[in-house]
């Protein structure tokens, strides 16, 4: 019985650190998150919508990425666009927010250029020509 309390109470922490939740303040977002009782937020661009956490992934043993959709825009073609949230695990410190992906109405038929995500030589790499972000960030 000792051993599966223990087990529950191990498996509840590991979901809880991994909870992201997004709080509006005043007229913006945060992307929030509890790591040993301490509360961190990080402030998140948005597109005329209500954001939303989509995901976390790990690249590399101390850099997360959280995923969250920031919103949609435009008239005759709405593009939704997702943008990640690079943090050092350790230190929970934002390392930048970068565009990750967008997305068009099914039926569109207009070509949108893609973030270029990629990892070489030890070096994460985002490059989007809509937006004009080239960012390296080397992984240790």
């Amino acid at each position: 019985m000792k051993k599966l309390i223990g087990l529950f109470l191990l498996l509840s922490q590991l979901t809880f650190a991994n909870q992201w939740s997004i709080e509006k303040v005043k007229d913006t977002y945060n992307l929030t998150t509890r790591k040993s009782s301490k509360l961190y937020s990080y402030f998140i661009p948005t597109t005329g919508s209500v954001p939303k956490v989509i995901k976390e992934e790990m690249i590399g043993e101390n850099l997360l990425k959280v995923i969250y959709y920031s919103g949609s825009a435009g008239t005759s073609q709405i593009v939704k666009s997702y943008r990640a949230v690079l943090i050092d695990k350790r230190t929970m410190k934002l390392i930048q927010d970068l565009p990750f992906k967008y997305e068009l109405d099914k039926g569109s038929k207009l070509d949108l250029i893609q973030p270029e995500w990629s990892i070489k030589n030890n070096q994460l790499s985002v490059i989007d020509k809509e937006s004009g972000v080239n960012f390296k960030y080397p992984l240790k």
